[in-house]
């Protein structure tokens, strides 16, 4: 039986999470709110007929009209918010992960007015996101399926019929596994610091074009540049230049330009813990937190996307990678997830889970 609003009240998370969805409403207490917020972290908003960026303001807000070519623009088309109906939701549930609080789907259905299954759709493709970013945490460590057994509890498409969901075999497992369609790097070992931080071909590219020059910092260049120099489209190009601002690669200049940081800040991202020393405390340790943590706010996960709910895992205890405005900006300008992509997502035997 599912838990009403006054058995949350006395629990200290539950405090938090008002505490933190109030702040929520004050900043964003209408759809208008969140389209402007939408659009102010886009890197590119641009005519998708003529290419220009002369638009001018039209009477619905998911539309811009182009003074060039007279053509209306729908403003998220391609993005990570195309075709949404109610922003509020989707922005409410990245602006909760950059605060720390987890959530179930139930509990945020409850505070968004929406379905549960449409509540656990945005938390998934958000995760799934990430997961075709090819994102890792800087400590992490990779275990096998069945060390998860305490928490896989819920029956999957992936579940063997007459089986509990924490039966499986790999061999199962690998053969519902597609090829990703993203282009993912597949370079050697690093030689570099940078090249530790740049995990997919877009941002290798955008890197190497912007390092040609003898001092790394010296040449700038507008995403209109990188697309048309590097044959990237938009929505990668605004990514990895997100990704890669995250991270302290580049820095943004005035007019919109990119180059390299004179001074790279960032931490080199340290070996698989699986290889150093320690590694059976730090991975014991992480495992027990993630159970315990899927405990207390799912209950119980299926194995099918058990890699998603360890990115959300990540999500929470990185509070300085996914800092507020972080998340938001990297969905904001990433490409869109189809419905597709979430439901023929299958984790692999191998799962990748962050380390403290």
């Amino acid at each position: 039986m599912s838990r009403k609003y006054s058995e949350f009240k006395n629990d200290e998370t539950e405090k938090n999470l008002l505490s933190v969805w109030k702040a929520f409403e004050a900043e964003f207490p209408t759809d208008d709110e969140c389209w402007q917020e939408i659009y102010s972290r886009l890197h590119r908003i641009d005519c998708h007929e003529c290419g220009s960026e002369k638009l001018t303001a039209t009477s619905n807000c998911r539309t811009m009209r182009c003074t060039n070519c007279n053509s209306f623009v729908w403003i998220t088309a391609g993005t990570f918010f195309n075709r949404i109906r109610k922003p509020r939701a989707w922005l409410a549930a990245m602006y909760l992960l950059e605060e720390g609080i987890s959530i179930s789907a139930h509990r945020f259905h409850q505070l968004v007015n929406i379905s549960a299954t449409g509540a656990a759709q945005i938390f998934k493709k958000i995760s799934l996101l990430i997961s075709n970013l090819s994102l890792t945490p800087n400590q992490y460590s990779e275990l096998e399926s069945p060390g998860f057994t305490p928490v896989l509890a819920r029956r999957s498409k992936e579940t063997d019929a007459w089986r509990h969901p924490s039966i499986f075999d790999r061999a199962s497992i690998d053969s519902q596994i597609t090829p990703p369609r993203m282009p993912f790097a597949d370079k050697n070992s690093p030689t570099n610091l940078f090249e530790t931080m740049l995990t997919t071909d877009s941002q290798l590219a955008i890197y190497d074009y912007l390092a040609e020059t003898p001092a790394k910092s010296a040449r700038s260049a507008h995403i209109d540049e990188l697309c048309a120099q590097l044959g990237l489209n938009a929505a990668d190009a605004s990514a990895a230049t997100t990704l890669m601002e995250i991270d302290g690669i580049l820095e943004r200049l005035p007019g919109g330009r990119f180059r390299i940081k004179t001074v790279f800040s960032s931490q080199l991202r340290p070996n698989n813990p699986k290889h150093s020393e320690g590694k059976m405390d730090d991975y014991q340790k992480s495992l027990l937190k993630f159970i315990e943590f899927t405990k207390a706010v799912f209950h119980g996960i299926s194995r099918r996307y058990l890699q998603l709910y360890l990115i959300l895992f990540w999500i929470k205890l990185d509070r300085k990678r996914w800092s507020k405005g972080k998340l938001r900006s990297l969905c904001i300008n990433s490409p869109f997830i189809h419905d597709e992509q979430l439901n023929s997502f299958v984790s692999p035997f191998i799962v990748t889970i962050v380390n403290e």
